[in-house]
């Protein structure tokens, strides 16, 4: 009996919900008629009275229709800013598949991207998102510690100043992300692509980066201390003097990249 009478609570709610601007406009339409009615009894020579009863009435109904239009959205708001808290929570989710719908989710939303982007600077560390589409994304500043991204799709993602440190990047796609400046200490990238990958200032000490591509990669400024670059590619990647090699020295004109286990050139091309 209490469940029926529970579920009845709903019904009603949801009807209430559904027909609430109908149920609203109503009421006050039968208040207002009958208002209108006893003022008539009491004033049934006033002249003006109906013309006072019209402007009366087109004011309350413009009130009602402006205040339930400010009540939806402040509805609306509560709920789009419960559903991004939720989302935030999914995307930290030990599961992958929460975490994967929760990134999911907020692409279809249209809260990656852009300036305003969801996880622009979010705290994501020790998250599970491998596989994850963070393509075109907008992480900038975004802590990804210790994060399983393998697989991920970063193709076009904004990672500048992110915090990758001992991050699992093998075999993503990061194909011409943006990370500038980004902490890569010890991360591993084995066999991630990074095709004209910006990392420029990038910290990639101690990083793996054996069998990654690396063609067209800007690497001006990045430091490559310890690093691993064991069949990296490196065609038309981008050095200056202010980058630290594996070996600690800085880049030179003299400076034979291949010495430290690289491809200039990927043998499949040739």
């Amino acid at each position: 009996m209490a469940v029926e009478t529970s579920q009845r609570e709903r019904e009603i709610h949801n009807i209430w919900k559904n027909y609430k601007f109908f149920y609203q406009i109503s009421g006050s339409i039968l208040l207002i008629i009958l208002a209108t009615l006893i003022g008539r009894s009491l004033f049934p020579n006033d002249e003006g009275y109906w013309s006072n009863v019209y402007m009366t009435a087109l004011g309350v109904l413009i009130t009602i229709l402006v205040l339930d239009r400010l009540a939806e959205q402040r509805e609306e708001q509560r709920e789009i800013k419960a559903l991004k808290q939720q989302l935030l929570r999914d995307v930290r989710s030990t599961s992958n598949e929460v975490a994967k719908n929760g990134v999911h989710q907020m692409r279809e939303h249209g809260w990656l991207e852009g300036k305003d982007g969801l996880l622009r600077g979010v705290d994501l560390h020790h998250s599970n998102l491998q596989g994850a589409n963070f393509v075109d994304a907008n992480l900038e500043g975004a802590n990804f510690w210790l994060a399983k991204l393998q697989g991920a799709h970063l193709a076009g993602a904004n990672l500048q100043g992110a915090l990758l440190n001992s991050a699992n990047l093998e075999k993503a796609d990061l194909w011409e992300a943006n990370l500038q400046e980004a902490k890569l200490v010890g991360a591993n990238l084995r066999s991630a692509v990074l095709a004209g990958v910006n990392l420029q200032g990038a910290d990639l000490r101690g990083a793996n980066l054996q069998d990654a591509v690396l063609v067209r990669a800007k690497l001006q400024g990045a430091m490559l201390t310890n690093a691993n670059l064991q069949g990296a590619y490196l065609l038309d990647a981008k050095f200056n003097e202010t980058t630290i090699l594996p070996d600690g020295n800085k880049w030179t004109l003299e400076t034979d990249i291949i010495e430290f286990g690289t491809f200039l050139k990927d043998p499949l091309w040739e």
